[in-house]
């Protein structure tokens, strides 16, 4: 009966437009401030590899922490001067080594006199032309001082770092039990620091690999820009936000204070009172944020987006969060100024 009678008020349907309209606000900022934080992530992700070194074999530690993906170990290659084939292209400089993959983590299968090299995007493309005469001819490689001499069978293109695939048989032969080295991919860029605390611990040396080009950098310093600004924007609006929250609520109290004189000559409790006024505000607050995802879900659909909603993101929560918590203690100021 309190919500029903509160809502056939004109002020009741008047508050929660001006919700709706806030909350509608408050979403879509949020949802696109994440959207923008995922852009980042993924190009992190494309773009960066976390090297792990360790003395003792960590991979089921390393597979089970969801902040990793992709993990592959490597083992790392010296190189050696090929006549036909210039090796420079698939040395990675920040290793000093070659980086040479198991062919069971890509899904081939090699012989043990055979390679399959890995060509950086531009690489492979800048030498298309020349690629069928080295396939077949021998390349030499050095691993401890031991040159290794296998056969080329394929050339592929690597979006990302170059490298070797062997066969399965020669890495476990080559990998050493008291050297284990690995590469994985960290799935937000934000939680690197944190990977680094768990495993310092435990003695592994880790650093990032980058691979940035022309078009990575421009895509991370126009999102960065946007994200900073539509930052500043939403802290801007949930200062707004509040004040008019505070406002709206001291216009709810001031609409009940004949509801609020015949509770009490009813013989309702001040507590019961100041619930009734709670019960009225999280109606007008969950209402509005109903019909906001309504209208947004609808407007979505009409216009044919494929621009998706971030709900469940840290920050949206936390100022919802916020937002109900401030609601409900400036509303029970607000009511105690008001029964004084």
């Amino acid at each position: 009966m309190i919500i029903l009678s509160f809502i056939r008020k004109t002020s009741t349907k008047i508050y929660i437009i001006i919700f709706t309209i806030l909350f509608t606000i408050l979403i879509l900022l949020n949802s696109y401030i994440n959207k923008l934080n995922n852009i980042l992530d993924d190009n992190f992700r494309e773009t960066t590899e976390l090297y792990i070194e360790s003395t003792k074999n960590i991979m089921k530690s390393l597979n089970k922490n969801k902040l990793l993906k992709n993990i592959n170990r490597i083992i790392l290659f010296d190189y050696e001067f090929n006549d036909d084939f210039n090796i420079d292209k698939i040395i990675n400089y920040d290793l000093n080594g070659i980086i040479a993959y198991s062919d069971t983590t890509k899904n081939t299968k090699l012989k043990n006199n055979e390679v399959i090299i890995c060509l950086k995007k531009d690489d492979f493309i800048n030498s298309k032309k020349y690629l069928k005469n080295w396939i077949g001819k021998e390349i030499a490689f050095k691993h401890k001082e031991k040159t290794i001499k296998l056969l080329i069978k394929d050339i592929i293109n690597t979006e990302r770092k170059s490298s070797i695939i062997i066969s399965n048989d020669l890495f476990l032969n080559l990998a050493e039990n008291n050297n284990f080295k690995y590469l994985a991919n960290v799935t937000k860029k934000s939680k690197t620091e944190k990977i680094y605390d768990i495993y310092k611990k435990k003695s592994v040396n880790m650093f990032l690999l980058e691979d940035y080009n022309e078009k990575d950098n421009k895509i991370i310093n126009d999102t960065e820009k946007l994200l900073n600004s539509f930052a500043s924007a939403n802290y801007i609006f949930v200062g707004i936000f509040i004040v008019i929250m505070v406002v709206v609520n001291k216009n709810i109290i001031f609409d009940l204070k004949d509801n609020i004189k015949l509770e009490k000559n009813v013989g309702f409790s001040n507590l019961k009172i100041k619930f009734n006024i709670l019960k009225r505000i999280m109606f007008i607050q969950f209402i509005s944020i109903i019909i906001s995802l309504g209208l947004i879900y609808i407007s979505l659909l009409l216009l044919n987006s494929h621009f998706i909603l971030y709900l469940f993101n840290y920050n949206l929560l936390i100022i919802i969060t916020i937002i109900f918590i401030s609601n409900i203690l400036l509303s029970l100021i607000v009511n105690n100024k008001s029964s004084k």
